[in-house]
């Protein structure tokens, strides 16, 4: 039945409003039965917008467990965007292609894609402006603004790998006001994790705290499951690191707890090894092993 849900939700939306569908840059969750049915698909799909979407949806699937083969699918992506000349399609691609070098520590090469998928996308948006931005009444203007609020949140994942917090958090801003206006559930509840992130990092765990819960709560006003699913081992491990810094360790392992079980049912693989290398504790019942 999951496998049968997971299925309706990728295809049941209309190719020409991709904004509604709304590509990710971070999903982490691995399903071996949808990327099956995807490559499937892509060989049988006779329209060129269909194919690429299918393309880049494949990417996602495979890229939390598979990070090569999803590097070249995203590069195929690309490639056969480009020559249709499907610009939204292909900037999705090269968003996935950025987000995937900054995952493999490419930083400089991930930059350069960001800003080649801005260039592709030629949207202009004052960034600096305090005002609600307009979203425009086309599905164009739309998907524009849309795409133009993804790069940003993917330019600000590149600055918290190197450690720029401060401009980070400016671009999950921006990303956030623009999904906000969109009135894009599931984005403002993972841009809003983002910026829990971020509050982490800089230990202002109360804020990191109430961001993430305010996050699951998105989740649950949107009811989307699969997507839920795929995240909630990120958000839970927000929430338990912040209260594991501020030494509420019930509240702690309860997290954590969750965010292991999460990472392990919803294959986030990278996430578990990335834990594991770091030393990091999903589980906290030996109090004597907690800085005090």
């Amino acid at each position: 039945m999951k496998f049968l849900l997971a299925i309706i939700l990728f295809f049941y939306f209309p190719v020409q409003i991709c904004a509604q569908v709304q590509v990710d840059s971070m999903s982490p969750g691995y399903n071996p039965f949808l990327a099956d049915s995807l490559r499937s698909r892509i060989e049988r799909d006779e329209n060129d917008t269909t194919k690429a979407w299918n393309m880049i949806l494949l990417y996602w699937v495979v890229e939390g467990a598979r990070a090569d083969s999803a590097l070249a699918i995203a590069q195929q992506a690309y490639e056969f965007s480009k020559s249709k000349e499907l610009k939204f399609m292909e900037v999705y691609a090269l968003m996935a292609i950025g987000y995937n070098q900054t995952s493999r520590g490419d930083y400089a090469e991930s930059l350069k894609t960001f800003f080649l998928a801005l260039e592709v996308l030629d949207y202009s948006y004052d960034e600096n402006s305090n005002s609600i931005p307009k979203s425009g009444g086309s599905v164009r203007e739309r998907e524009s603004l849309h795409e133009y609020a993804e790069i940003q949140r993917n330019i600000g994942h590149l600055l918290g790998e190197i450690g720029n917090r401060t401009e980070q958090l400016i671009k999950y801003r921006i990303a956030l006001k623009i999904h906000e206006t969109l009135k894009e559930e599931r984005l403002i509840a993972n841009t809003t994790f983002n910026i829990a992130e971020v509050y982490l990092a800089t230990n202002q765990l109360d804020s990191a705290t109430i961001l993430a819960e305010n996050s699951l709560g998105h989740y649950e006003k949107q009811n989307v499951p699969f997507y839920v699913k795929t995240y909630l081992g990120h958000i839970y491990n927000i929430i338990g690191e912040a209260n594991l810094l501020m030494k509420k360790f019930d509240l702690a392992e309860d997290a954590l707890l969750k965010a292991e079980k999460a990472n392990i049912k919803y294959k986030n693989l990278r996430i578990l090894i990335k834990r594991i290398y770091s030393g990091q504790k999903s589980s906290i019942k030996n109090r004597s092993l907690i800085p005090v």
